[in-house]
């Protein structure tokens, strides 16, 4: 069942890597950004993208894969089916970890968008109030 979890896992895994690639163009190494207020934001890259593809592959195989309902303790329900693998299983983790690599790209996207849309609207403000203070004189 360990080798089972594995190739699952390393499908997700190539899924996300596959949706890092679409998303970002390219290989982006994980980083920190630091905005123009001195908040720091961690981008996770590549890397991370693979590795959530990899846990949404095993999470989503767990639950509706042919193993959900193998007893991991006590005893066996009886006729259950043994751990196996099917090319629809397998391709189905490589599409999850696409999707789950996705997932984290657009909620780092979108905190970086309000995060720009604030700092953008303070800075509208400020100038607004300086053209204001420069009609007056």
């Amino acid at each position: 069942m360990g080798g089972i979890a594995l190739l699952v896992a390393a499908a997700g895994f190539v899924g996300g890597l596959i949706n890092a690639i679409l998303t970002d163009g390219g290989f982006v190494a994980p980083q920190t950004q630091t905005l123009g207020d001195g908040r720091r934001i961690w981008r996770p890259g590549w890397l991370g993208t693979a590795v959530v593809g990899s846990a949404a592959a095993l999470v989503l195989w767990g639950l509706y894969g042919p193993l959900a309902t193998v007893m991991i303790v006590g005893d066996p329900v009886p006729g259950s089916t043994p751990p196996t693998l099917s090319v629809f299983g397998l391709i189905g983790a490589f599409l999850t970890g696409m999707g789950g690599g996705r997932v984290l790209t657009s909620e780092v996207d979108k905190h970086l968008l309000n995060v720009t849309k604030t700092e953008l609207t303070k800075s509208v403000a400020t100038m607004a109030e300086m053209q204001d203070k420069e009609s007056r004189r």
